[in-house]
């Protein structure tokens, strides 16, 4: 019994001493994870990894959903067709 008890002790030990010696991998205040960009329809920021791109009459547009390119892409054409005419 003696002996799974210094077992026990030896292995916590071992378990502290690897995690103070792992160097820690922490984001630091300054480090950015991910940009946040600007919905071209309802203006909501999404990280720019989630954001929907359209290319909107030659220019990259951001979106925050398939709903948003959409209306804006309908929005878009109808001001497009009433300049036209």
């Amino acid at each position: 019994m003696r002996f799974l008890i210094y077992l026990f002790l030896v292995y916590i030990a071992y378990r502290i001493i690897r995690s103070l010696l792992r160097p820690k991998r922490e984001i630091s205040p300054g480090d950015v994870i991910d940009e946040m960009v600007k919905c071209s329809f309802c203006e909501t920021y999404v990280p720019r990894r989630e954001a929907i791109k359209r290319i909107v009459g030659r220019e990259p547009r951001n979106f925050c959903s398939e709903a948003c390119a959409d209306k804006y892409a309908r929005l878009r054409s109808g001001s497009e067709t009433d300049q036209n005419e």
